[in-house]
């Protein structure tokens, strides 16, 4: 029974349950060593089959880096997250989702013991190199609606100081968009 550890918008409740074939437990634990960092992107304007984009306020796809959240190590740091069973099937699924990232194992970091290997999603050096190139010339943004959603779900579980403790903070805009999604 593999487990996935989602510290951004994979703690919040709905966005887990798209995942699972059946109903299982979320249980909210803490990863010591890691801190959260925004600084994982997207080009918005290159076209990948199958996957979103955004477009601004003016219903443009506008020319910049759209930056979501990342876990790095931090020995001086620990972030909560939530984890929760993910049948074997549904990793290509997921896989697909996080596809700007690499998944490693993560129990030997945890605050509790799980009875099969719990998988986090690290960001790819690609997609750190493109928040870089895009916060040098002023194109890397977060979405609001993405912020929105990891904060909110750390909120509703009664830890939005945590989420703001534990992130690094934001070096870059946050911006209004409507995700486009090309599935």
């Amino acid at each position: 029974m593999p487990y996935i550890f989602g510290y951004g918008s994979l703690v919040e409740p709905n966005e887990i349950r798209q995942y699972l074939t059946e109903k299982t437990d979320i249980y909210y634990v803490r990863a010591e060593g890691f801190q959260r960092v925004f600084n994982v992107s997207v080009n918005n304007m290159q076209q990948l089959e199958g996957y979103k984009y955004y477009l601004d306020k003016n219903g443009l796809r506008p020319d910049i880096y759209v930056t979501f959240l990342n876990i790095v190590r931090n020995s001086n740091a620990e972030i909560l997250g939530s984890v929760f069973y993910i049948n074997d099937d549904k990793f290509d699924v997921v896989d697909k989702r996080e596809r700007n990232y690499d998944r490693i194992e993560i129990n030997q970091f945890l605050d509790r013991k799980f009875n099969d290997i719990v998988w986090a999603y690290v960001g790819k050096e690609k997609a750190v190199r493109l928040y870089e190139e895009g916060k040098c010339c002023n194109k890397s943004v977060i979405s609001k609606k993405y912020y929105d959603l990891v904060f909110n779900a750390f909120n509703a579980i009664g830890k939005k100081q945590h989420f703001l403790d534990s992130t690094k903070p934001i070096e870059v805009d946050i911006m209004e968009l409507t995700r486009v999604n090309t599935r």
